[in-house]
Parts: C-alpha cells; sequence; structure tokens
C-alpha cells in the first residue's frame, strides 16, 4: 500500500522518539479521508531534507502522537534554483502558479505589483499552504519560499539570483538563451494579462536584464510560468 507524505511544521526528532502533531485540519484528513487510526503509518518530512516512517501512537480530532522510525535523506531536489518573479494576477491563475511551479521544482516565487496588475495583494497564508500540499503529493524535499508582495522597483534591486530575465514576445527564444547558460539560479520576471508598461520594459533595460521570448503565440501568465519552468528545470 502506498504510503502518503506529509509536512511537519516542527523538526522531526531522532528515530524512536514521539513528537505530536498538533494541526486540526490534517487530523481531521486522517481521519476521514484516509481512514487513519492508532497503528497507522504515513512519511513525515520537515523541510530539513529528510523524511521519516512515523507510526501513529496516539490519535484524537485535532492532535496525534506519531514515533519517528527510519529516517532517510531525500534527495528529490530541484536541478536548479529557480525564482518566478510574478506580477500579481487573478486569484484561482496565482494559485495555480503556485502549484504546477511547486510540483515542477521552482524554488522561489516573488509577487510584486506591476503597473498593469489587477490585484494588490495575495494571501500568503493560502499560498503557502498550496505549495506546501503539493511539495507533498510530488515528493519534494524543501518546500519553495514565497516573499511577501514587492513594488516593481524592489523586485528590480534584488541582487539574486545573479542571471535575471523578463518575458517579452518582441524578445530573443527563451530556448536559444538557455543554451547558454551554466546550471546557475536563474529568475525570471513575468507580467499581467495587459503586459508591461513601457516604463517597466525602460526598467528591464536600465537593469540589464534581457527581454525573451516563448514563441509567436500570446500566452496567459500562469501558462508562460509552468512554460518557463518547465524549460529550466525538466
Amino acid at each position: 500500500m502506498r504510503l502518503h507524505r506529509f509536512y511537519s511544521e516542527n523538526v522531526l526528532p531522532a528515530e524512536g522518539e514521539i513528537f505530536r502533531v498538533e494541526n486540526f485540519e490534517l487530523c481531521h484528513q486522517w481521519r476521514k479521508v484516509f481512514r487513519y487510526n492508532v497503528g497507522s503509518q504515513v512519511i513525515m518530512f520537515d523541510g530539513n531534507g529528510f523524511e521519516a516512517l512515523c507510526q501513529i501512537e496516539d490519535f484524537d480530532h485535532a492532535a496525534a502522537s506519531l514515533r519517528v522510525g527510519q529516517r532517510r535523506p531525500n534527495r528529490n531536489r530541484p536541478s536548479r534554483e529557480v525564482h518566478i518573479f510574478q506580477s500579481l494576477i487573478k486569484k484561482d491563475n496565482l494559485e495555480w502558479i503556485f502549484q504546477k511551479g511547486t510540483e515542477l521544482g521552482v524554488s522561489h516565487f516573488h509577487p510584486f505589483i506591476s503597473d498593469r496588475s489587477q490585484k494588490k495583494s495575495f494571501n500568503i497564508e493560502r499560498a503557502s499552504k498550496i505549495v506546501r500540499e503539493a511539495s507533498e503529493q510530488s515528493g519534494r524535499a524543501v518546500p519553495p519560499n514565497i516573499s511577501e508582495v514587492l513594488t516593481m522597483e524592489e523586485a528590480l534591486k534584488l541582487t539574486f539570483p545573479a542571471v535575471m530575465t523578463a518575458l517579452h514576445g518582441s524578445g530573443d527564444r527563451f530556448s536559444k538563451f538557455l543554451e547558454t547558460l551554466a546550471n546557475c539560479a536563474i529568475g525570471v520576471f513575468i507580467g499581467p494579462e495587459g503586459g508591461w508598461s513601457d516604463r517597466e520594459l525602460a526598467g528591464f533595460e536600465k537593469h540589464h536584464i534581457p527581454l525573451l521570448s516563448l514563441g509567436h503565440q500570446t500566452l496567459r501568465a500562469e501558462t508562460a510560468a509552468v512554460a518557463v519552468s518547465t524549460l529550466l528545470l525538466l
């Protein structure tokens, strides 16, 4: 029987030790969806590169006690460090980027407000839950990081990653640019539904950020995010 993976907000203790999971939503899922009970086994990971086979020792509606069994390193890490700088877009589409980007191996999400953004904020707690669940499902060792909302100016001034690009229909082909890259960290700016303003294009030029294209088709923001993540990570 396949064992399911779950994220632990606390660092996992040593083999043989017992730790508490106090999470009503998770315990409800275990009891009502997976039908777990005392003696059931799960795989827990804490984002530090290890995971452990654990057995439920005690269980109620809001908490559970788990005994740590065999610990093992999880080497399921992205092939490179990818930073997605995503202009804020509609809630469902942004959450889709968080989910699919996590599955593909994006390391960092940097939401920012562009001149044509229709939204000015997002729910970071919900976004964190989405990437945590996507990490559980996809087998990732470490969930991606999500930053607070940045302004365009703040995003352009970041000194990491060293290689930064921006998607634009008039740019050079992204696949051609990818051939010149070593296996280094890279950041990609992805615009809103209305595209970049002249001011933003001037900002990219000022900061020596090249414009790259994914082809002649006009892609939705969420499609572009998944496409560029796939090119960089798979």
